[in-house]
């Protein structure tokens, strides 16, 4: 899924397919000061990095929105090409710095990169 040779060539086919996080995650809303559960978060890529995201939260509320990977380095980079949107919540604008972290797995740190506290967010782990 991940091997490190296709990583360290910077080889986007191999993000082809759904990526979706394991890590325990929440958003924060600002206008109602309160954490949201994300249940379920999914990248899908073609085999050129373009994709989406689609991010689903525990009252059922979600978002999707496009995406394109590249590499820069040893590390991949997940632009957001818009704000992940829904019909009652949206994101603001990020972008996801990932580092592989075996055959299998990436640790994703995403930054805000707008709102009312941009920055770097705690890191998502992503796997096939």
């Amino acid at each position: 899924a991940l091997p490190r040779d296709a990583w360290d060539r910077g080889d986007l086919r191999m993000l082809e397919g759904c990526w979706r996080n394991t890590a325990p995650m929440s958003t924060f809303d600002h206008i109602r000061r309160r954490a949201f559960p994300v249940r379920s978060w999914q990248f899908c890529f073609d085999a050129s990095g373009n994709g989406r995201q689609v991010l689903v939260w525990e009252d059922g509320n979600r978002c999707e929105g496009p995406i394109r990977a590249q590499f820069q380095g040893r590390n991949m980079i997940i632009n957001e090409l818009s704000q992940c949107r829904g019909p009652q919540v949206s994101l603001y604008l990020g972008r996801q710095n990932c580092t592989r972290i075996d055959d299998n797995e990436a640790e994703c740190v995403r930054t805000e990169l707008e709102g009312p506290s941009p920055g770097p967010k705690p890191p998502g782990r992503f796997k096939r």
